[in-house]
């Protein structure tokens, strides 16, 4: 047996960013039960955002419904988003065109905004992005960091990074389908699971 104390036992969750994803990998559960920086056994309504929002909310599977960085590392990045959402439980919910990169011109609410900003381009050239400035109501104030970076070259998203993206997605979806293990169908299935795998990172420690 390892001898150290942090060694010994299950490795705790420590930061509240890390909560939250582990609460929205479990299909944001709100009786899911996870341990804090503390050891104490928390369920996911009482793992909160940064406004005090419970993130957790679901009480079964089927409820659940940087611009600094470079071209290539901000496409990277958007692997992340799509992969949790399509590797965790619960009944994955995509945008039409999260699978390429569809930018919507940094409009954040595109709901009324027409084909200009939503256009998909299934020839896989283009993701829309820096078309025009999004509508007035709802970014105005961003204008300013939009504005410069829309008409910057280097800030547009490539063919390749677009289809990268999208093979990220096909890739993702087919281990999704690979087993039932991803498509838990009650509350108590992965709540069973997740109790398996601390179980199992804990024989690990020895």
């Amino acid at each position: 047996m390892k001898t150290q104390q942090n060694q010994t036992r299950p490795q705790l969750i420590n930061t509240q960013p890390i909560k939250e994803l582990q609460v929205g990998m479990a299909a944001n559960l709100r009786d899911f039960v996870l341990t804090n920086c503390e050891g104490k056994e928390v369920k996911g309504l009482e793992v909160t955002t940064y406004d005090g929002a419970p993130v957790g909310y679901a009480s079964c599977p089927r409820e659940t419904t940087p611009m600094n960085i470079s071209i290539d590392e901000r496409c990277r990045i958007n692997h992340l988003p799509t992969s949790l959402i399509a590797l965790s439980q619960g009944i994955p919910f995509f945008h039409s065109g999260d699978e390429t990169l569809c930018s919507k011109s940094l409009d954040r609410d595109s709901y009324s905004s027409g084909d200009w900003f939503n256009r998909l381009d299934f020839s896989y050239s283009y993701d829309n992005w820096g078309m025009a400035l999004p509508p007035r109501e709802k970014n105005q104030r961003n204008w300013p960091l939009i504005k410069p970076r829309s008409v910057d070259p280097s800030s547009k998203p490539q063919k390749r990074h677009i289809l990268s993206a999208l093979e990220n997605f096909t890739t993702v979806l087919k281990i999704r389908y690979s087993s039932p293990l991803f498509c838990f169908r009650t509350a108590n299935a992965i709540q069973v699971q997740a109790i398996i795998l601390a179980l199992f990172s804990f024989l690990q420690n020895y």
